[in-house]
C-alpha cells in the first residue's frame, strides 16, 4: 500500500476521530498486520454450560457454521457407517463408527468454519482501520492545504495593501 513506507506523514495514532466507534489507529508501520483475537482458553465447561438455555436449541439452525457442520457430519457418518456395513461389519460396530465419524467430522468442520470467520472478521476490522487512517490522512492534508491557501491569501492581501509603486 502507499501508506506502508516510513516516509508517509504521521497521522494521529492516539484516539479515534470524533464520532468514530473504531479502536485507536495503529502505528503506520503496522498497517496490514492484524492483532490476535482474545484467548478464551481459560473458559471451562461449567462456564460454557451456564450460557446455554432452552431457547438456544430453538435457534440452533441460525448459528453461523451450524448448517454446514451438521450436514457434513451427518453425511460423513452415514457414508462411513454404510461402507462398514457393506464390508460386512457387525451392525453395532458400523453404527459406532458412523456416530464417531459424524462427531469427528462435525468438530473439524466447525473449527475450520469458525477459524475462517475469525480471519474474515479480522480482515474487515483491519480494512475499517485502514479506511479510517486514510480518511484522517486526507483530512490532515486538506487542513494543511487550507492553511497554506490562507497564508498565501494573507500575503497577497498585505502585498496589495502596500501598493506597487513608491513616490520617493
Amino acid at each position: 500500500m502507499a501508506n506502508d513506507d516510513a516516509s508517509s506523514p504521521q497521522s494521529p495514532s492516539q484516539g479515534t476521530a470524533p464520532g468514530s466507534a473504531l479502536p485507536p489507529l495503529p502505528d503506520p508501520s503496522t498497517v496490514g498486520q492484524v492483532p490476535p483475537r482474545a484467548d478464551l482458553s481459560w473458559s471451562t465447561l461449567k462456564d460454557a454450560s451456564k450460557t446455554i438455555d432452552g431457547k438456544s436449541f430453538a435457534h440452533l439452525h441460525e448459528m453461523p457454521c451450524a448448517r454446514q457442520t451438521y450436514m457434513t457430519g451427518i453425511a460423513t457418518g452415514f457414508a462411513f457407517g454404510g461402507v462398514k456395513l457393506v464390508l460386512r461389519a457387525p451392525v453395532w460396530n458400523a453404527c459406532s463408527w458412523a456416530v464417531g465419524t459424524c462427531f469427528f467430522a462435525a468438530t473439524v468442520v466447525w473449527e475450520t468454519c469458525r477459524w475462517r470467520r475469525g480471519r474474515e472478521q479480522d480482515g474487515m476490522i483491519r480494512a475499517m482501520q485502514i479506511m479510517e487512517y486514510k480518511r484522517l490522512e486526507k483530512e490532515k492534508r486538506m487542513e494543511e492545504r487550507k492553511e497554506q491557501l490562507r497564508v498565501e491569501e494573507e500575503k497577497r492581501r498585505i502585498d496589495a495593501a502596500k501598493g506597487w509603486w513608491k513616490p520617493w
